[in-house]
């Protein structure tokens, strides 16, 4: 089974800090983010066995550092769409 469209967030605001496009977020968005560990977590709980990850540009707006990495690092499970 494939998840096509995962969003990932950062639980290390300093190696991903937040850039949203249009300037402003929600701080609460990082009280419960759905990390990488979460996601694949979650993933094995629910037989998913793929999944794309969608770069959040509410959030870090154009880079793609954290589903870049991600992917990279879990390259058997995960790829990674970026903007």
């Amino acid at each position: 089974m494939l998840d096509a469209h995962a969003h990932l967030i950062s639980g290390d605001l300093d190696r991903y800090p937040p850039a949203p496009v249009d300037g402003e977020l929600d701080p609460a968005i990082f009280q419960n983010p759905m990390t990488v560990e979460r996601l694949l977590a979650e993933m094995d709980a629910t037989g998913v066995d793929q999944a794309l990850l969608v770069q959040r540009g509410s959030i870090y707006g154009f880079d793609c550092s954290y589903v870049s990495d991600c992917a990279e690092l879990h390259s058997d499970r995960l790829r990674a769409v970026c903007s």
